[in-house]
């Protein structure tokens, strides 16, 4: 016979599971978004590493520059499709811009250690460091920036 500890676990999964379910056309259309921002990105940071591998952290700067070329159209996609916004205030607008500044913050930080200073593959180490931070990134603009007042689009 199941102890209380073990019925009151299945009781939170059981609340849990219908949240996730509603929350995957969300993740799905964050991550559609996300690997278009994430092919420009990339295309942009492997242009400018190779322009300025003359400088003595290539890294670094090449993804300080690319990070701005996806970020573009990621905040009008994310607030009218990706989590449907209807709240038209400037304060999604300035907490996507402070979530994109502390992504950027992390990626510069850590591709700058790893790829500059460490000597790790620049290609590599930028795919592994943009996968973590685009995970804390929806996360931020799920709880944070956008909230979880949004309407549920169909994809």
């Amino acid at each position: 016979m199941a102890d209380s500890t073990e019925v009151e676990k299945r009781n939170r999964l059981a609340r849990f599971l219908p949240s996730i379910q509603r929350e995957w056309p969300i993740v799905l259309r964050f991550a559609a978004l996300g690997f278009l921002n994430t092919a420009v990105s990339y295309l942009v940071f492997v242009a400018l590493f190779r322009a300025l591998s003359m400088l003595q952290s290539p890294g670094a700067a090449a993804q300080f520059v690319s990070y701005g070329a996806g970020m573009a159209t990621s905040y009008m996609l994310n607030r009218s499709w990706t989590f449907c916004t209807l709240d038209s205030s400037g304060r999604h607008f300035v907490r996507f811009l402070a979530t994109q500044a502390l992504c950027l913050m992390a990626t510069v930080a850590s591709l700058g250690v790893l790829v500059d200073r460490m000597g790790y593959s620049p290609s590599s180490t930028w795919l592994v460091v943009n996968v973590i931070v685009a995970v804390a990134n929806f996360l931020l603009q799920r709880l944070w920036v956008f909230g979880r007042t949004t309407v549920s689009a169909e994809l």
